[in-house]
């Protein structure tokens, strides 16, 4: 058994054990589901699964945030995918983890030019658990035909300016990412102060903020190609900050004005207790 088959082995194991466990303890908190009440906060009305996808499906850009490691979140992104899928929207798939500079590698696993074990293997490099996590998207998405895309950073570049400021940067690059520091978007360093606070690693680095921003304008600029492509439907899996509406959003509106729509866990805008302010997402799941 070898690379994604491999992985889905395991998950399904540990989904199989989990619910032994859940069944024998009465309980089931901590087995992955699909979330079970949605929340519009345009006019805070309770929705189904069924309903919030069919307010949703004609938004031109759709992010939904997530915790990198949170099973119940790629469920949900999923469901979202196969549902827009099922309507004939013609969708691309656009991943936060994903470094843009390694397209290559997804571009031939995606035309199975690729194998799934040399693929994990490559994705490795970059982080372990990336097809553990996403391989259910991964599979239907080639299955489908869903052409997916990395619109990440390089980390390195991510954590040297963390550490020593934007001037790591090239003048050339700030300006075709049209990036500008904390300093000129409060409600931006407002999300970013608070994820800081919240972030054990984040209060070690200086500039945090700023690396945030670099990450939210690279991926920002990557999609706003991908729009000019003419893709009918961009789907953006992101961590739950930066798929907020004042994070990379809103650097995308620098580039291209886009109808979108932002989707994010609850819990995510439960740990900002309030600290980041107001128009954060259009809908939450809980």
């Amino acid at each position: 058994m070898h690379g994604i088959a491999r992985s889905r082995h395991r998950r399904h194991y540990h989904a199989a054990a989990c619910l032994l466990s859940c069944l024998f303890l009465l309980s089931c908190s901590g087995c992955a589901s699909l979330p079970g009440r949605y929340e519009s906060l345009a006019d805070h009305q309770t929705l189904s699964i069924g309903e919030m996808l069919g307010r949703i499906e004609r938004a031109r850009v759709l992010f939904i945030g997530e915790g990198h490691t949170e099973d119940s979140d790629h469920l949900l992104q999923l469901a979202v995918i196969r549902h827009l899928h099922s309507r004939g929207k013609r969708v691309v798939v656009a991943f936060e983890v994903f470094p843009a500079a390694q397209q290559g590698v997804l571009s031939r696993w995606s035309g199975r030019l690729l194998d799934d074990s040399s693929f994990e293997r490559l994705t490795g490099l970059f982080w372990s658990d990336f097809v553990y996590y996403y391989d259910d998207i991964l599979g239907f998405c080639r299955d489908a035909g869903i052409p997916l895309f990395g619109i990440g950073t390089d980390k390195a570049i991510t954590v040297s300016i963390a550490s020593q400021g934007p001037a790591v940067i090239s003048q050339e690059q700030s300006r075709e990412l049209r990036f500008a520091d904390c300093s000129a978007d409060e409600v931006y360093a407002r999300l970013m102060k608070s994820m800081a606070a919240a972030d054990a690693h984040g209060r070690d680095f200086p500039y945090f903020c700023e690396a945030q921003r670099y990450v939210d304008s690279v991926m920002a600029l990557h999609l706003a190609g991908l729009l000019r492509r003419g893709e009918s439907t961009v789907v953006v899996l992101a961590g739950a900050a930066h798929a907020a509406r004042a994070a990379l959003p809103s650097l995308l509106s620098r580039h291209r004005a886009v109808d979108s729509v932002v989707l994010l866990p609850a819990r995510f805008l439960e740990m900002l207790q309030g600290t980041a302010g107001g128009n954060i997402a259009d809908y939450l799941w809980y």
